[in-house]
């Protein structure tokens, strides 16, 4: 075996910080099939505390080692460091099948890696939910939650800053009681309030290990002592202007002060909170904007529209639509609406241009005429805006602007205007004029284009926002004073954001300022290139800030110029100015300067690999990508995108350690197993049982070129070449044959072949792999058993019993020949009847009904006989041994279910007359004995007569007496004779009671069993009991059961055996003196039935006598038969009960221990 420091991954652990050590397996007693060989030893983990939550799962990584399944494990946890926090762990576990059998465990911290990925999958989902637009308490919550996983035991709450500045409100707490929150919310701002209102009023970091000797924590120490919570530190939250817009604290348990890890999460905490706050900000700014353009242009003589393509009809038209035009709302929404809606001149030309923009354009605008509902004609200037999905026009989007006066004025001044407007259109901005009232006097038709014909009006009341006419107005007044303004004004036109770059100067005549000159130049893209500038740079440092790789600017001689994050525990002074290869491990600073001549000397692109050194950011594997930086010609420096892949060289490493474990797997199994390109089609690999099996080398079998095809025999060859075409070409749904081959040495194999596919990453088939069994010995064993069907047959067709097989119908499957001898039926006849419904006898048919529902549902083995009618019309006795044919559907034998039943028939008409005969001659026997009984039992039943009798004769001869009195005591003597007269009929149903106990006792007649209590059956014989134990001056005490369920049994015969047990017992104590002579009778409850008992006081008997006195002629007595307890014992036994003998366990009253005679009867017995 080899030893453990020969595996790949523990000498890569050996030359690290990983902890190593060992831990001997405990062997389990027994081990089943699927459980553990081996347990843990109690301090198996070295002294680890293991997360609570992590220890079922580390148990159930560490199963296949401790099943002997397995020789590697890698397992991840949580445990306990030193400074009292829950740290990452990964563990390699290796199994050394020593004896005993040892575990090599080596285990490395993997923290800060398990927090990158969580962090990474928390920035994730927060993006994610901000791009659903979620709501602040939800995406701040989920962001709390990801922090708090990251500090275990801790709570996370997060602040906002209020509008007035002032104070600090509640945003998200999940972890802290809502009162708690409640009483954080509100909370001042200021250098001593708190860990929370001192970060927002300082604008730093602030943390308070201990928040009782903190002086900033006064007024806090009823909050702490309710929560418990000893440490709290907060970070402040910046916003893009870099203002405090928040805070995010954590609260610990304990006095505890931040690592510099957990101030780096800290922070990218708060830059992710902070990332959400002015999301929120943004879009709450942009829905008030939309609601004051909303209201504005539901007030003005303009209508905003939507409508799609598709339904050819709008999804929107603004409510004054009704007020200028005068058609209803619910009209504009028909389909087709707005083409009877313009002027029936202008319709064909306004589509024709529609169709032109929307092949060549994104906007435009256009004016024609509609019809009001009145009649009137309403010019429109309607400005248009394309929507495209694909390429494809979906929708369109404009403002309908009412210009019918601007038509008009312009209609009536057209002629004088001619050349001025020739003027005034070759200007691509907005130019007007306007007197010393502000009165608009003249405007291009750019301005035109966008106001509307507005000369005359005041340029105060133009259809413009408030705030940007009143700056207008004063630029006016300040131009009549002589100044020229030069000012840009920020305004929303029609929804759109715009920028003006407002020139207004004074027109002097005279020396004199009659008005003024203004333009508006449109400067929005300008300003929107400017703005888009700026919003690229900040979206490239906020990439190159939270990139995952690293990126950085170096120098020819490898100094580092810039890079947009360091590698804690490194900081950016220490980076900035370093060389790279001060950064690498020794063995690999050759590779780095190598890599950076190539890019300053060819100005080429290059990739390497390369291992940070121990100090300070620790090992790790890094993929660099190097391109050139040029300043012109000249190559100034280069940028460096480095990836840690330190998790894919270990994966890499695990992919290998797989690949060795699968080999070991496939050549220690003794299945054979084959692995095929199909890109050409050629052998990749066999394992050594396949070489085994097929009895060539493994160096022959690659020269194939489908495995193994050359040793298959010649009658198999063809077969097994089409199925597997066929599977391969998807006609054959699996590949699973059996064929032989014949090995060099001439022998021939049975094998089973089954084929799996393999498919690549783009779902092409281009390998496929087999398993091979040698089934040789199957196919031997299929054989014999060919054979043995063969004898059972040819002993059901010669065998003088019936054999059948039934379905679970009860149809006869098979019937063997004998069905002619012992039904007079050919075996097709049984075949095609209901032989059990049609020729059982009908006293026979419920029985048979209850054994098929036993045999059938309950897959019990059955035995019964009874009576079938034969083709010559007698009846005949038939033994059937009925035995399920079951399939397992649970998996265990209480869930079976019959498939078929075999059932064996044999005459039983002989032994079944003799059984009566005998039966007979027992009943015979029985009675003989109750005879016998009876006549031993006559002095005592004699002297029990005797006794009612004399008392009926004296009480008849006082009942004389009495009667025969006169006078007073004439009333008295009948009172008495009243009295004695009922004594005489009690004496007399005493005798009466005797006799008919003792006709019933001495009957003779067939068995007949009824259902009756056994401690009623005691009560009933109490008067014969009581004779025959006082012949014996012996007394009798009864401990009955009540109540006592029923059994079915023949009560005569169950009577006999009590009495002769109660005579045998009082016959047993004739040498014991006359006042110790007890009998004791007891009835009871016992697994499944009753019992009686029977005791006495009397010697007892010794244990070699217990059986013998069951056996017939065995007697202790003289006068005895020998034949009473055989009968007893016949009697109880044809009953299915037993009955038994022994020594009572308990001392009795005469220092003996006497004898005890036990009786059990099954409950419902079928006698």
């Amino acid at each position: 075996m080899k030893s453990p420091i020969s595996d790949p991954l523990a000498v890569l652990l050996s030359t690290t910080d990983a902890r190593y050590w060992q831990a001997t397996l405990v062997p389990r007693a027994v081990a089943k099939h699927g459980e553990t060989k081996w347990a843990l030893p109690v301090d198996w983990s070295h002294g680890q505390v293991i997360h609570p939550q992590d220890e079922a799962g580390l148990h159930d990584c560490l199963q296949p080692l401790l099943r002997g399944t397995a020789q590697h494990v890698d397992c991840e946890y949580r445990a306990r460091s030193e400074s009292n926090e829950w740290r990452w762990f990964k563990m390699r576990v290796h199994l050394e099948l020593a004896e005993p059998p040892k575990l090599h465990l080596w285990s490395n911290e993997i923290t800060r890696q398990k927090r990158a990925e969580q962090l990474l999958a928390l920035q994730s989902r927060i993006v994610q939910q901000l791009a659903a637009n979620e709501s602040l308490p939800t995406v701040l919550s989920e962001l709390a939650q990801g922090v708090e996983a990251n500090y275990y035991g801790a709570a996370v709450s997060i602040l906002g800053v209020s509008a007035d500045r002032q104070r600090l409100e509640h945003l998200a707490a999940p972890s802290l009681p809502k009162h708690i929150a409640a009483r954080i919310h509100g909370l001042p701002i200021g250098p001593q309030v708190g860990a929370c209102g001192s970060a927002a009023a300082t604008g730093q970091r602030v943390v308070i290990a201990d928040v009782h000797a903190d002086s900033r924590m006064s007024g806090f120490e009823e909050l702490a002592k309710e929560t418990g919570i000893r440490s709290v530190w907060s970070q402040p939250i910046s916003g893009e202007r870099g203002e405090v817009i928040g805070t995010m604290a954590i609260y610990r348990l304990q006095v505890h002060s931040p690592s510099d890890d957990e101030i780096e999460l800290l922070g990218l905490a708060t830059n992710l909170a902070a990332l959400a706050m002015e999301n929120r900000r943004r879009i709450d700014s942009l829905v008030r904007s939309e609601s004051r353009f909303r209201e504005l242009a539901e007030k003005a003589r303009l209508v905003p529209w939507e409508a799609e393509l598709n339904t050819d009809r709008y999804t929107y038209v603004g409510p004054q639509a009704e007020e200028i035009f005068g058609y209803p709302m619910e009209e504009w929404y028909v389909p087709g609406f707005w083409h009877k809606l313009v002027h029936p001149d202008e319709r064909e030309a306004l589509l024709a241009e529609y169709y032109v923009h929307l092949k060549e354009s994104d906007h435009f605008e256009t004016e024609y005429r509609i019809p009001t509902k009145s009649g009137e004609n309403v010019w429109i200037h309607d400005f248009v805006s394309i929507f495209r999905v694909n390429g494809v026009p979906v929708r369109l989007r404009g403002y309908m602007v009412d210009v019918t006066r601007r038509k008009k004025a312009e209609q009536a001044k057209s002629s004088t205007d001619a050349l001025l407007d020739a003027v005034m259109k070759s200007l691509p901005f907005r130019l007007w004029a306007a007197d010393r009232d502000a009165r608009v006097v003249l405007q291009n038709p750019v301005s035109r284009q966008q106001f509307g014909d507005v000369v005359g009006t005041k340029v105060g009341d133009m259809q413009m926002p408030a705030d940007i006419a009143e700056q207008h107005m004063v630029f006016i007044q300040r131009a009549l004073a002589g100044e020229v303004v030069n000012a840009e004004v920020a305004h929303d036109f029609l929804g759109e954001q715009r920028v003006d770059q407002c020139l207004i100067a004074p027109v002097r005549l005279d020396n004199s300022i009659v008005g003024v000159l203004g333009c508006d130049i449109d400067v929005t893209a300008q300003r929107r290139v400017e703005k888009a500038l700026q919003q690229s740079e900040l979206r490239y440092r906020t990439l190159m800030q939270f990139a995952p790789d690293l990126i950085m600017q170096a120098k020819r001689d490898t100094t580092i110029v810039y890079t947009n994050r360091a590698i804690a525990p490194a900081t950016m002074e220490q980076i900035i100015g370093s060389k790279c290869i001060d950064w690498v491990a020794s063995d690999y600073r050759r590779v780095v300067e190598n890599s950076f001549e190539l890019v300053f000397s060819s100005g080429q692109e290059c990739n390497y690999e390369t291992l940070s050194s121990n100090e300070p950011v620790g090992p790790r594997w890094w993929s660099v990508h190097l391109a050139p930086i040029k300043d012109g010609d000249r190559i100034d420096s280069c940028i460096m995108i480095a990836r840690d892949i330190t998790r894919r060289k270990q994966m890499q490493q695990e992919l290998l350690d797989h690949d060795e474990r699968f080999r070991q797997l496939a050549e220690a199994t003794d299945q054979g197993f084959w692995l095929v390109d199909l890109m050409p089609e050629r052998l990749l690999y066999v394992n050594p049982a396949f070489s085994h099996i097929w009895g060539v080398s493994q160096e022959a079998l690659y020269a194939g070129v489908r495995v193994g095809f050359k040793q298959v025999i010649d009658e198999d060859r063809e077969r097994v070449e089409r199925a597997l075409d066929e599977w391969l070409a998807g006609e054959r749904k699996s590949y699973d044959v059996e064929y032989q081959i014949e090995r060099p040495n001439g022998q021939r194999r049975w094998v089973q072949d089954h084929g799996a596919k393999i498919f690549n990453a783009a779902g092409q088939l281009y390998r496929i792999s087999g398993i091979v069994r040698d089934i040789t010995d199957q196919k031997r064993a299929e054989v014999i058993l060919r054979e043995s069907e063969e004898r059972y047959r040819l002993l059901a067709e010669n065998s003088s019993d019936l054999i059948m097989r039934l379905n679970r119908a009860g149809e006869c499957l098979y019937a063997s020949p004998a069905s002619r001898l012992l039904l007079g039926l050919e075996p097709v006849e049984i075949k095609n009847g209901q032989i059990f419904d049609e020729l059982v006898h009908p006293d026979d048919r419920p029985r048979l009904a209850a054994m098929r529902e036993a045999f059938l549902w309950k897959g019990k083995p059955v035995s019964i006989t009874a009576r079938f009618r034969h083709s010559a019309g007698e009846y005949r006795s038939l033994d059937l041994q009925a035995k399920a044919v079951r399939d397992l559907i649970g998996g265990s034998e209480q869930d079976v279910e019959a498939t078929e039943v075999l059932i064996t028939v044999r005459d039983a008409t002989d032994r079944v007359d003799a059984a009566r005969k005998l039966r007979q001659r027992e009943a015979d026997l029985a009675h003989a004995d109750r005879m016998s009984t009876m006549g031993q039992m006559a002095a005592e039943l004699a002297h029990e007569l005797n006794q009612p009798l004399y008392a009926i004769a004296n009480f008849s001869s006082a009942s004389l007496g009495a009667l025969g009195q006169n006078g007073e005591q004439a009333v008295e003597g009948i009172d008495k004779a009243r009295n004695w007269l009922g004594e005489i009929a009690r004496q007399s149903r005493r005798a009466a009671d005797v006799i008919r106990r003792i006709n019933l006792f001495v009957r003779k007649g067939e068995l007949d069993p009824s259902p009756f209590s056994l401690s009623e059956c005691v009560r009933t014989l109490e008067p014969l009991l009581e004779v025959a134990a006082r012949g014996h001056e012996a007394t009798i005490s009864y401990k009955l059961t009540e109540p006592m369920p029923a059994i079915q049994a023949d009560r005569l015969l169950i009577e006999q055996v009590i009495v002769n047990l109660v005579r045998n017992a009082a016959e047993a104590m004739e040498d014991v003196p006359a006042g110790q002579r007890q009998i004791e009778i007891r009835t009871y409850l016992e697994a499944g039935g009753v019992g009686l008992s029977v005791s006495d006081t009397g010697p007892g008997m010794r244990p070699e006598m217990a059986e013998k006195v069951f056996e017939p002629y065995f007697t202790t007595k003289e006068s005895g038969t020998g034949m009473g307890l055989a009968i007893c014992r016949s009697t109880i036994e044809a009953h299915q009960g037993r009955i038994s003998a022994e020594s009572n366990p308990q001392p009795t009253v005469t220092g003996g221990h006497g004898a005890l005679f036990r009786i059990w009867l099954p409950l419902n017995n079928q006698a």
